[in-house]
């Protein structure tokens, strides 16, 4: 008995510590916590580039909640990540899929539990193939718990785990309900960020965007387009559009839409691309 105590003991004092040097406060949100600490420095700066700040600020946080896995500086470094060499609207939307894949809204997981599991957790750079299909999520991130807390995402180790944040408003009202796991790894790929070879891609913009009452597809290849597939950041396929008949351009109405980030999932003859869209 004794032992065993001294083991959790032993297991709450470092877990004490770590939260220590990274400077979490809980009564503060997600984004305060980060801008606040030095450590996650590149990974602000990534969201900031990508136009992700507002989507995981407080006033979006979604009823469920969310859980977030945040890459230090050295993890960033190891994936060979140079934010400077970000330069066009193709290498910024791979930039926000990738940050998407640290991201479940499916509400804050306590990983912690000192419970033996694997699990998938889905993230928010997905959707349906079949909405009404569950198991066609396209995305996800597989946690692994040996029992002991010691615990991966993917390949990453997480180096903390479950510190969750609230950010209360001036009224004492807890504005944010997030879940942060410190990784030592990016989840996700960034080699293609210096590829411009992706012919679809590159030929294919949203404008404007943000959007209002409108948005439109533009396509300045030779390829020809099928579909347009346009889901919410819960995986809801919003609208399906033909664009078969579609030459240079597709004026798209979105005056219904709701205000919010879409993955717009456009099918070419041999090929797909994945935009982000914001609707105003």
């Amino acid at each position: 008995m004794k032992t065993k105590l001294f083991i959790y003991t032993l297991f709450f004092n470092t877990l004490f510590l770590t939260a220590q040097e990274f400077n979490f406060d809980t009564d503060e949100s997600l984004l305060i916590n980060l801008q606040n600490n030095t450590e996650f420095s590149t990974l602000v700066e990534a969201l900031t580039l990508a136009d992700l700040i507002d989507d995981l600020s407080p006033e979006n946080t979604p009823q469920m909640g969310y859980t977030i896995f945040c890459p230090t500086n050295e993890a960033f470094e190891a994936a060979g990540l140079d934010l400077s060499l970000i330069s066009s609207q193709s290498q910024v939307d791979v930039l926000a899929d990738v940050l998407l894949n640290h991201v479940s809204f499916a509400g804050p997981y306590l990983l912690a539990n000192g419970v033996s599991y694997s699990l998938p957790m889905f993230m928010a750079n997905g959707f349906y193939t079949d909405p009404n299909d569950n198991s066609t999520w396209t995305s996800y991130v597989t946690v692994t718990n040996d029992g002991l807390d010691n615990i991966t995402a993917d390949n990453a180790n997480l180096l903390f785990a479950d510190t969750r944040v609230y950010g209360y408003d001036d009224n004492g009202v807890a504005q944010d309900n997030c879940m942060i796991q410190v990784v030592d790894q990016v989840l996700g790929d960034f080699s293609s960020l210096g590829n411009q070879d992706n012919e679809l891609s590159n030929a294919i913009a949203l404008y404007p965007n943000p959007a209002g009452e409108q948005v439109t597809i533009s396509n300045s290849s030779n390829i020809a387009l099928e579909t347009a597939m346009i889901y919410d950041l819960n995986g809801k396929l919003v609208s399906q559009i033909n664009l078969q008949d579609m030459q240079s351009e597709r004026v798209i109405d979105v005056s219904s839409y709701a205000i919010g980030v879409y993955m717009v999932q456009i099918t070419g003859e041999q090929s797909s691309v994945v935009k982000r869209m914001i609707k105003d």
